[in-house]
């Protein structure tokens, strides 16, 4: 019985962190795209989003490529894959994006971060 219960517990420890791994590297591919979207989104607008606008100007239409004009850098702004948000800042001509990772915590060990993060 304790081999059992010895085993069960040695699968569970190892699939949690499994999972964590995948949502590690979902989040910071995600947040990858992310910066992708927030270049385009610079080279048409000649700067990056202010902190108030955020991620979710990355909603709206684009206005400066006739091409594209209407259509927006993103059809949706998922969550991490923690339920929480993806935070922006816009740092003067930088920026960061993060996640605030598994302890919702920002700031915390666990976030992951793209950009200026040591800021």
């Amino acid at each position: 019985m304790k081999q059992i219960l010895l085993s069960l517990l040695i699968l569970l420890s190892s699939s949690a962190s499994h999972s964590y791994e995948e949502k590690y590297k979902s989040a910071s591919g995600y947040l990858r795209m992310l910066e992708h979207q927030l270049d385009l989104y610079a080279l048409d607008n000649f700067k990056r989003p202010s902190t108030s606008q955020g991620l979710s100007i990355l909603l709206a239409p684009r206005v400066n490529d006739a091409k594209i004009a209407g259509k927006p850098y993103l059809s949706v702004l998922a969550d991490d894959p923690w339920g929480n948000p993806y935070q922006y800042e816009a740092i003067g001509r930088d920026y960061k994006i993060w996640s605030i990772g598994p302890d919702g915590i920002s700031g915390s060990v666990d976030d992951i971060c793209v950009g200026a993060c040591g800021r």
